[in-house]
Protein backbone atom coordinates (compact mmCIF):
# COMPACT_ATOMS: atom_id res chain seq x y z
CA UNK A 1 0.00 0.00 0.00
CA UNK A 2 2.95 2.43 0.55
CA UNK A 3 4.11 2.15 -2.83
CA UNK A 4 1.14 2.59 -4.42
CA UNK A 5 -1.01 4.74 -2.38
CA UNK A 6 -5.07 5.07 -3.35
CA UNK A 7 -4.88 2.00 -6.12
CA UNK A 8 -7.49 -0.77 -4.61
CA UNK A 9 -6.01 -3.96 -4.75
CA UNK A 10 -6.96 -7.80 -3.58
CA UNK A 11 -4.51 -10.82 -2.12
CA UNK A 12 -7.70 -12.63 -1.42
CA UNK A 13 -7.27 -16.55 -2.22
CA UNK A 14 -10.08 -16.74 -4.60
CA UNK A 15 -9.90 -13.25 -6.25
CA UNK A 16 -6.22 -14.10 -7.04
CA UNK A 17 -7.54 -17.86 -8.89
CA UNK A 18 -10.27 -16.02 -10.48
CA UNK A 19 -7.40 -13.70 -12.13
CA UNK A 20 -4.87 -17.18 -12.50
CA UNK A 21 -6.04 -18.41 -15.66
CA UNK A 22 -8.31 -17.98 -18.95
CA UNK A 23 -11.30 -20.19 -20.23
CA UNK A 24 -9.38 -22.53 -22.92
CA UNK A 25 -10.27 -26.09 -23.45
CA UNK A 26 -7.35 -26.75 -21.19
CA UNK A 27 -7.69 -23.74 -18.88
CA UNK A 28 -10.86 -25.84 -17.84
CA UNK A 29 -9.50 -29.14 -17.49
CA UNK A 30 -6.69 -27.52 -15.22
CA UNK A 31 -9.82 -26.25 -13.24
CA UNK A 32 -11.70 -29.57 -13.09
CA UNK A 33 -8.70 -31.77 -11.79
CA UNK A 34 -7.81 -29.52 -9.01
CA UNK A 35 -4.66 -28.55 -10.65
CA UNK A 36 -2.58 -26.41 -7.98
CA UNK A 37 -2.89 -22.72 -9.20
CA UNK A 38 0.18 -20.32 -10.10
CA UNK A 39 -1.65 -17.27 -9.11
CA UNK A 40 -0.70 -13.87 -8.88
CA UNK A 41 0.06 -12.64 -5.51
CA UNK A 42 -2.06 -9.61 -5.56
CA UNK A 43 -4.71 -8.13 -8.03
CA UNK A 44 -4.89 -4.76 -8.67
CA UNK A 45 -7.94 -2.56 -9.71
CA UNK A 46 -6.79 1.19 -10.83
CA UNK A 47 -9.36 3.43 -11.65
CA UNK A 48 -7.87 5.44 -14.35
CA UNK A 49 -4.88 5.68 -16.93
CA UNK A 50 -2.55 7.45 -14.28
CA UNK A 51 -3.22 4.86 -11.55
CA UNK A 52 -1.90 2.34 -14.61
CA UNK A 53 0.89 4.18 -15.13
CA UNK A 54 2.01 4.36 -11.40
CA UNK A 55 1.53 0.55 -11.53
CA UNK A 56 3.70 0.22 -14.04
CA UNK A 57 6.52 2.07 -12.99
CA UNK A 58 6.12 0.69 -9.59
CA UNK A 59 6.88 -2.80 -10.89
CA UNK A 60 9.43 -2.10 -13.05
CA UNK A 61 11.49 -0.37 -10.46
CA UNK A 62 11.15 -3.18 -8.13
CA UNK A 63 11.04 -6.61 -10.21
CA UNK A 64 7.42 -6.77 -9.85
CA UNK A 65 6.13 -8.93 -13.30
CA UNK A 66 2.57 -7.34 -14.14
CA UNK A 67 -0.14 -9.67 -16.04
CA UNK A 68 -3.27 -7.44 -17.48
CA UNK A 69 -6.54 -8.86 -17.49
CA UNK A 70 -9.59 -7.57 -19.05
CA UNK A 71 -12.61 -10.08 -19.05
CA UNK A 72 -10.41 -13.59 -18.30
CA UNK A 73 -11.25 -14.92 -21.33
CA UNK A 74 -7.56 -15.59 -23.00
CA UNK A 75 -7.10 -18.79 -24.43
CA UNK A 76 -3.65 -18.41 -25.72
CA UNK A 77 -2.21 -18.89 -22.14
CA UNK A 78 -1.54 -15.02 -21.96
CA UNK A 79 -3.06 -14.46 -18.54
CA UNK A 80 -1.30 -17.54 -17.13
CA UNK A 81 2.45 -17.39 -15.00
CA UNK A 82 5.20 -19.28 -16.26
CA UNK A 83 6.83 -20.75 -12.88
CA UNK A 84 9.09 -17.93 -12.55
CA UNK A 85 9.28 -17.20 -9.14
CA UNK A 86 9.54 -13.91 -9.58
CA UNK A 87 7.12 -11.13 -7.32
CA UNK A 88 3.71 -10.96 -9.46
CA UNK A 89 0.30 -9.02 -9.59
CA UNK A 90 -2.21 -9.12 -12.07
CA UNK A 91 -3.78 -5.27 -13.54
CA UNK A 92 -7.80 -5.74 -13.63
CA UNK A 93 -9.23 -3.21 -16.06
CA UNK A 94 -12.44 -3.96 -14.97
CA UNK A 95 -12.78 -0.37 -13.03
CA UNK A 96 -11.69 1.31 -16.56
CA UNK A 97 -15.03 0.95 -17.90
CA UNK A 98 -16.49 4.17 -18.71
CA UNK A 99 -18.19 5.24 -22.08
CA UNK A 100 -15.90 8.83 -22.30
CA UNK A 101 -18.13 9.84 -25.92
CA UNK A 102 -19.60 9.08 -28.73
CA UNK A 103 -19.31 11.19 -31.62
CA UNK A 104 -22.63 10.88 -34.02
CA UNK A 105 -21.28 13.39 -36.79
CA UNK A 106 -18.02 11.50 -37.18
CA UNK A 107 -19.42 7.86 -35.77
CA UNK A 108 -16.66 7.31 -33.38
CA UNK A 109 -17.05 6.19 -29.70
CA UNK A 110 -14.07 6.71 -26.95
CA UNK A 111 -14.28 4.18 -24.54
CA UNK A 112 -12.50 2.60 -21.30
CA UNK A 113 -10.07 -0.35 -21.71
CA UNK A 114 -12.82 -2.27 -19.39
CA UNK A 115 -15.95 -1.60 -20.83
CA UNK A 116 -17.25 -4.88 -21.94
CA UNK A 117 -18.97 -5.86 -25.87
CA UNK A 118 -22.35 -5.63 -24.19
CA UNK A 119 -21.69 -2.49 -22.23
CA UNK A 120 -21.03 -0.82 -25.03
CA UNK A 121 -23.69 -2.32 -27.45
CA UNK A 122 -26.32 -1.19 -24.89
CA UNK A 123 -24.95 2.25 -24.82
CA UNK A 124 -24.74 2.40 -28.16
CA UNK A 125 -28.14 1.11 -29.07
CA UNK A 126 -29.95 4.44 -28.12
CA UNK A 127 -27.61 6.14 -30.26
CA UNK A 128 -28.40 4.29 -33.71
CA UNK A 129 -24.95 2.65 -33.71
CA UNK A 130 -23.13 -0.57 -33.45
CA UNK A 131 -19.97 -1.54 -33.15
CA UNK A 132 -20.43 -4.21 -35.02
CA UNK A 133 -17.91 -7.19 -33.13
CA UNK A 134 -19.16 -9.99 -31.59
CA UNK A 135 -16.71 -12.66 -31.47
CA UNK A 136 -17.30 -15.56 -29.25
CA UNK A 137 -16.27 -14.28 -26.14
CA UNK A 138 -18.52 -11.38 -26.51
CA UNK A 139 -20.27 -11.46 -23.43
CA UNK A 140 -17.40 -11.11 -20.63
CA UNK A 141 -14.59 -10.36 -23.01
CA UNK A 142 -13.43 -5.89 -22.77
CA UNK A 143 -12.54 -3.48 -25.65
CA UNK A 144 -8.71 -4.05 -24.28
CA UNK A 145 -9.10 -7.77 -24.64
CA UNK A 146 -10.29 -7.78 -27.78
CA UNK A 147 -7.41 -4.81 -29.32
CA UNK A 148 -4.77 -7.29 -27.54
CA UNK A 149 -6.01 -10.10 -28.84
CA UNK A 150 -6.65 -8.96 -31.93
CA UNK A 151 -9.95 -10.33 -32.21
CA UNK A 152 -12.72 -11.06 -34.69
CA UNK A 153 -16.11 -11.95 -34.81
CA UNK A 154 -19.18 -13.84 -36.50
CA UNK A 155 -19.73 -10.24 -38.01
CA UNK A 156 -16.39 -9.41 -39.24
CA UNK A 157 -17.14 -10.19 -42.93
CA UNK A 158 -19.22 -7.57 -43.01
CA UNK A 159 -17.93 -5.34 -40.40
CA UNK A 160 -14.36 -5.85 -40.33
CA UNK A 161 -12.33 -6.76 -37.46
CA UNK A 162 -10.92 -5.24 -34.55
CA UNK A 163 -8.03 -3.92 -36.18
CA UNK A 164 -10.14 -1.85 -39.08
CA UNK A 165 -12.14 -0.60 -35.57
CA UNK A 166 -9.18 1.10 -33.60
CA UNK A 167 -8.38 4.31 -34.96
CA UNK A 168 -6.69 5.30 -31.62
CA UNK A 169 -5.41 4.04 -28.32
CA UNK A 170 -3.80 5.24 -24.82
CA UNK A 171 -1.46 2.74 -23.49
CA UNK A 172 0.28 2.86 -20.07
CA UNK A 173 3.79 1.46 -20.43
CA UNK A 174 6.95 1.76 -17.61
CA UNK A 175 8.21 4.16 -19.52
CA UNK A 176 5.55 6.91 -19.81
CA UNK A 177 1.76 7.17 -21.94
CA UNK A 178 1.83 6.14 -25.20
CA UNK A 179 -1.23 7.41 -27.61
CA UNK A 180 -1.06 5.53 -30.96
CA UNK A 181 -3.56 7.07 -33.83
CA UNK A 182 -6.50 8.94 -33.00
CA UNK A 183 -7.40 10.49 -36.52
CA UNK A 184 -9.45 8.76 -39.19
CA UNK A 185 -6.79 8.33 -41.94
CA UNK A 186 -3.25 8.73 -42.33
CA UNK A 187 -1.06 8.64 -46.05
CA UNK A 188 2.74 8.18 -44.40
CA UNK A 189 4.83 6.91 -42.31
CA UNK A 190 3.78 3.59 -40.17
CA UNK A 191 0.16 2.75 -38.49
CA UNK A 192 1.94 2.81 -34.63
CA UNK A 193 -1.39 1.11 -33.39
CA UNK A 194 -0.76 -2.10 -35.11
CA UNK A 195 2.04 -2.86 -32.62
CA UNK A 196 -0.76 -2.41 -30.03
CA UNK A 197 -2.97 -4.65 -31.97
CA UNK A 198 -2.22 -8.46 -30.98
CA UNK A 199 0.35 -7.21 -28.37
CA UNK A 200 -1.32 -9.80 -25.79
CA UNK A 201 -0.30 -6.62 -22.93
CA UNK A 202 3.71 -7.30 -23.61
CA UNK A 203 4.08 -3.92 -24.72
CA UNK A 204 1.66 -1.85 -22.30
CA UNK A 205 -1.14 -1.39 -20.68
CA UNK A 206 -4.50 -0.16 -23.24
CA UNK A 207 -6.31 1.91 -21.06
CA UNK A 208 -8.59 3.93 -23.39
CA UNK A 209 -9.43 3.30 -27.21
CA UNK A 210 -11.04 5.30 -30.09
CA UNK A 211 -13.47 2.71 -32.31
CA UNK A 212 -14.86 3.56 -35.55
CA UNK A 213 -18.82 2.81 -35.20
CA UNK A 214 -21.46 1.90 -37.92
CA UNK A 215 -25.50 2.63 -38.02
CA UNK A 216 -27.36 0.15 -36.61
CA UNK A 217 -28.98 -1.62 -38.88
CA UNK A 218 -33.06 -1.75 -38.99
CA UNK A 219 -33.40 -5.51 -40.02
CA UNK A 220 -31.50 -8.24 -38.62
CA UNK A 221 -31.89 -11.93 -39.71
CA UNK A 222 -29.66 -14.90 -38.77
CA UNK A 223 -29.79 -18.24 -40.79
CA UNK A 224 -28.64 -21.69 -40.39
CA UNK A 225 -28.30 -25.21 -42.21
CA UNK A 226 -28.31 -28.13 -40.76
CA UNK A 227 -26.69 -31.10 -42.31
CA UNK A 228 -28.20 -34.61 -41.53
CA UNK A 229 -25.88 -36.89 -39.80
Amino acid sequence: EHLLPGVNGSVDDSERARYSRGMSYLDFLAWRSGEVLDAPDAVLFPDDHDQVLSILQTCSREGVVVVPVGGGTSVTGAITRDGSQAPAIAISTRQLNQILDVDVESGIAHVGSGVTGPQLESHLVDTGWTLGHFPQSWELASIGGFIAARSSGQSSSGYGRIEDMLLGARVATPVGTWDVGGFPAASSGPALRHLILGSEGTLGVVTSAQLRVRPRPTIREYAAAGVPG
